[in-house]
């Protein structure tokens, strides 16, 4: 299931003036026009009016027991994970397209498919193949597996990954993805290349997350995770290009029945910049080759701590899409990032559309969020209980009366 929105045309955009500088802008829909849902069931993938909530169409064209759908961050592509095809079914889903809601490609990975995500700088779309204790990478230009993944992955269910870090996160020039192994009890860490000779990273998968998180607080081990949604916040909620680096929250299960964990990149064994895998030829004074990178839990909250009012298992997890206390307080000079001021706010590596899935803006020239959620929520897979977990400040909030158990929650941002 995932939304897509595609927002104002540009003909139909308006302008502002901002600290003196005429910018193009137009609203956000964040809700969006269309919901893609899988439903396995019927061997299908519904289009709905997100809106009214009305079945628009239906998916059938390529589909052998649909499982995840991922919308691309230009909202062009959608991507559907066939569990029992053994491949990724892509659709056009740009209603300006003369092939608007056809099948496009079959991307064959491997066995029993689940998650899938695209990449927000939309290099790669990561798969997750339960089946066969893979993740297979497919380069969005070409449509092909460029590389299969197989060390300490278990049984993966989801995948989120972060943006290649250019102007932020100490410029290293690559970017994570978070797997929740189920079957490996534990949230791997993907890190992108390029690697080999005069690489930066190594294009694979990183040590597993420890539960002796920062601080050297050892939090509740980590059981058959599930959903998986990114965390745009930067660490502390220090605003600086330094921490705009996010992370994950995950729902699993631990020796106190369901919980949430909160995972960081909390800091970096080396200077500013990429370390590159083998010291550059002629360098003088660079990195002496590769430093770690620390990703840790943060933040956990579990039921038997009273703060969760799940059982057994927690299914999934989403965050909304905007910075809810600058709304409240209308304060938009001191928040600019909450309204997309269109050009100025484009994907630093790459042109996207005015309303991408990108999390990073560039605003006066200065990386900020493009949006700062202050909400989790939460599901699970033995109540009808949906719980609302404050980030910030940790306290739990519960919505009620659900006629069935929810598995799956999806916003705009979460592919």
């Amino acid at each position: 299931m995932n939304f897509l929105n595609v927002g104002p045309c540009a003909e139909s955009a308006t302008y502002t003036t901002f600290f003196g500088i005429q910018f193009q802008y137009a609203s956000r829909q964040q809700i969006g026009n269309f919901l893609f849902a899988a439903d396995k069931t019927n061997n299908m993938v519904r289009v709905i009016n997100s809106n009214s909530m009305e079945e628009i169409t239906t998916l059938q064209a390529g589909l052998k027991g649909p499982d995840h759908c991922a919308v691309s961050p230009d909202l062009k592509k959608l991507y559907v994970s066939n569990g029992a095809g053994n491949s990724v079914a892509v659709y056009d889903v740009d209603p300006r397209s003369d092939t608007f809601l056809e099948l496009l490609h079959i991307v064959y990975v491997g066995g029993q498919p689940k998650g899938v995500c695209c990449q927000p700088d939309f290099e790669d779309i990561l798969v997750c193949n339960y089946g066969t204790n893979t993740i297979s990478i497919i380069d969005a230009a070409t449509n092909t597996v460029r590389k299969t993944l197989t060390s300490l992955i278990k049984k993966p269910w989801d995948i989120v990954a972060g943006p290649r870090q250019m102007q932020f996160g100490y410029g290293t020039q690559v970017y994570h993805g978070y797997v929740s192994n189920y079957g490996g009890d534990n949230v791997l860490i993907y890190e992108s290349g390029p690697d080999g000779l005069g690489g930066v990273g190594y294009d694979n998968i990183l040590d597993p997350v420890s539960t002796s998180g920062s601080g050297l607080i050892e939090y509740e081990k980590i059981y058959k995770p599930r959903g998986i949604c990114y965390n745009p916040t930067y660490l502390n909620n220090q605003q600086s290009s330094l921490n705009l680096t996010g992370g994950c929250f995950v729902a699993h299960s631990s020796t106190k029945g369901a919980a949430v964990s909160e995972v960081m990149f909390t800091q970096q064994y080396a200077p500013w910049g990429p370390i590159f895998l083998v010291t550059p030829s002629g360098s003088i004074g660079g990195t002496p080759g590769f430093g770690d990178r620390v990703f840790e839990i943060t933040s956990q909250w579990t039921v038997q701590d009273g703060n969760l009012s799940g059982v057994t298992s927690a299914t999934d997890v989403a965050m909304p899409d905007f910075y809810k206390y600058a709304w409240l307080n209308s304060n938009f000079s001191a928040n600019p990032y909450v309204t997309n001021y269109g050009s100025v706010g484009a994907n630093p590596a790459m042109a996207l559309p005015i309303n991408n899935k990108h999390p990073i803006r560039i605003i006066m020239g200065t990386p900020v969020p493009t949006w700062t959620p202050v909400t989790l929520y939460v599901s699970y897979e033995n109540t009808g209980n949906i719980d609302l977990i404050d980030i910030n400040t940790g306290e739990v909030d519960t919505i009620t009366g659900l006629p069935k158990p929810a598995k799956t929650l999806k916003t705009f941002f979460k592919n």
